[in-house]
């Protein structure tokens, strides 16, 4: 119960980041954010398993809002595989992706992997 819960908190504050930080554009008070000059940036989403509905609503829920801030977004489920979740953001990064949200069951697995892969794409 408790991953489950630092699972969720961590998708939302991820998604609180994504969409407060990385729109980069110029925005007047009280309107809405708008996307760089460029066009639409790439999300990466990547979930651990299709084999829980939780995962799949809050998959289908995370392209949705991105979609609705006009972000292009690739969401693919990792069938509880870390190291596949971790090559899904790698490839999105080879992509262009500047940004990825990951969710994990396995949250000190992940940790280790998403630091490598961290270490491989740092200027």
């Amino acid at each position: 119960m408790r991953r489950a819960r630092l699972g969720a908190a961590a998708i939302a504050v991820t998604l609180g980041l994504l969409t407060a930080g990385c729109a980069g554009g110029t925005t007047t008070p009280g309107a809405a954010k708008q996307l760089p000059d460029d066009g639409p940036q790439l999300v990466g989403v990547a979930m651990p398993t299709k084999v829980q509905e939780r995962w799949i609503g809050d998959g289908k829920n995370l392209r949705k809002q991105l979609v609705s801030l006009g972000y292009d977004v690739d969401l693919e489920y990792a069938d509880d595989d870390v190291a596949t979740q971790v090559a899904s953001a790698a490839e999105d990064t080879r992509q262009g992706s500047q940004n990825t949200l990951q969710s994990a069951t396995d949250l000190a697995g992940m940790a280790a992997q998403l630091k490598d892969l961290v270490s491989r794409f740092t200027v």
